[in-house]
C-alpha cells in the first residue's frame, strides 16, 4: 500500500523543481532579498543578469550605481552594476514573503534589464529636442535672411551708384561687409542645429551684364525683399510684375497680356500655390526658387533639379541665376514648359 504522505512529499518536490525550472528560464532576474538587502536566494536568471554566481551573491547586497546629479528615475528602477564590470538599467517588481503569522521575512525580487530601451527613449527624446532647435533655428533664420538680403542687396546698389572718392563709400562697404559676416553666421547656426556641412560665404560686389526685355513674375510676401529684388531685375531692363501671395500670383499670370517667362518665388509663400512646388501651379514657365539655406541641401525641403538662390544673396548673383535659367543653362521648368 503507498504511503499518502510519500506520495504527498513526491509531489510537492516535483512541483518545487518544476518550478525551480520556471524560475531558470525566465526572461528576468528572480532572487530573494533578506530585510536587511542581503541575498538569500539566487537562480540562474539572476546570474544570466547579473553575471555573478549563487556562490558569490548569497549574503552579500548587489552593487548599485548612484544616480548622477538631478537625474530622475521612474518608481522601481535602480542602476546596477553587472560582474563584467558594465553597468546597467534594471526595472525591479518587488513581492513580500510572510511567515505563518503574516510577518514579513523576505522580499522576492523579477528584475528586467531595461537598458537598451532607456537608451532608445534617451536618444527619441534627443533627436525630437534637435528637430525642435532646427524648427526654430530655421524659422528664424528665414527672417534673419530676409533682412539681410535688404541690407545686403540695398547697400550693393549704392556701391554701384555712389564715385570711388565719395566719403560716404566707406560707411557703405562697413555695412555691406558685416551684412555678409551676418549671413555667414546664419549658415553656421543652421549647420550647427542641423550637424549640417557649412559652406564659405561667397561675397560678390560684381554687377553683372543687362539682361532682355523678359517679364518676371515676382511673388513675395515680405514688402522689404519684394521691392528690392524687383529694383534690382528692373535695372537689369527686365519687366516685373509683382504679386504679394499666390492667389495674386495666379490671378496675374492669368490675366497678363504679355508672356510671363520666369516666375521668382519662395518654397512656402501663402496663399494656393504655397507647399511643394508651387510654380508647377501657374502657367508652365520657368521658376526660380528663393528659400533659406535651410531649405537645400542635404535634408533640405527643395526637390533636386530645380533651379534656386539660397537667401541671403548679391544683386550679382541674382541676375546671373536669373540669366542662367532664362537661358536655359539651369534646372529644368517646374512643369516642363518654356515661355
Amino acid at each position: 500500500m503507498i504511503d499518502p504522505r510519500t506520495t504527498t512529499e513526491e509531489h510537492f518536490r516535483q512541483a518545487h523543481k518544476t518550478l525551480q525550472a520556471v524560475i531558470d528560464a525566465a526572461p528576468a532576474g528572480i532572487y530573494t532579498l533578506g530585510l536587511d538587502g542581503r541575498v538569500e536566494s539566487w537562480s540562474l536568471s539572476a546570474e544570466r543578469l547579473f553575471g555573478w554566481t549563487e556562490d558569490e551573491v548569497l549574503g552579500r547586497e548587489l552593487p548599485t550605481v548612484p544616480d548622477a546629479k538631478g537625474e530622475t528615475r521612474a518608481q522601481g528602477e535602480t542602476r546596477c552594476l553587472r560582474k563584467d564590470g558594465a553597468v546597467i538599467d534594471v526595472a525591479a517588481s518587488t513581492s513580500a514573503l510572510r511567515d505563518s503569522n503574516g510577518v514579513v521575512t523576505s522580499i522576492v525580487v523579477v528584475a528586467t534589464d531595461v537598458t537598451e530601451q532607456r537608451r532608445l527613449e534617451r536618444e527619441l527624446v534627443q533627436a525630437r529636442q534637435k528637430e525642435a532647435v532646427g524648427r526654430l533655428a530655421g524659422g528664424v533664420a528665414h527672417d534673419f535672411n530676409n533682412l539681410l538680403t535688404i541690407i545686403s542687396g540695398y547697400s550693393q546698389l549704392l556701391l554701384c551708384r555712389l564715385p570711388s572718392d565719395d566719403d560716404a563709400r566707406a560707411a557703405v562697404e562697413a555695412i555691406a561687409n558685416a551684412a555678409d559676416r551676418a549671413a555667414a553666421l546664419t549658415k553656421q547656426f543652421l549647420a550647427l542645429s542641423r550637424r549640417r556641412v557649412a559652406q564659405p560665404p561667397v561675397v560678390d560686389r560684381q554687377s553683372p551684364s543687362p539682361g532682355g526685355m523678359e517679364t518676371i513674375l515676382l511673388v513675395e510676401d515680405d514688402t522689404g525683399v519684394r521691392r528690392w529684388l524687383a529694383g534690382v531685375l528692373e535695372q537689369e531692363g527686365y519687366t516685373v510684375v509683382e504679386a504679394v501671395n499666390g492667389r495674386e500670383a495666379l490671378t496675374l499670370s492669368a490675366s497678363s497680356a504679355a508672356p510671363i517667362h520666369l516666375l521668382i518665388t519662395g518654397l512656402e509663400i501663402p496663399g494656393e500655390i504655397s507647399g511643394g512646388d508651387p510654380g508647377a501651379k501657374l502657367t508652365p514657365m520657368k521658376v526660380l526658387y528663393t528659400c533659406g539655406e535651410d531649405a537645400l541641401g542635404q535634408g533640405g525641403a527643395l526637390r533636386p533639379g530645380l533651379a534656386s538662390l539660397a537667401k541671403p544673396f548679391t544683386a550679382g548673383a541674382l541676375a546671373r541665376k536669373v540669366r542662367e535659367v532664362l537661358n536655359g543653362e539651369g534646372p529644368a521648368p517646374a512643369s516642363g514648359g518654356t515661355a
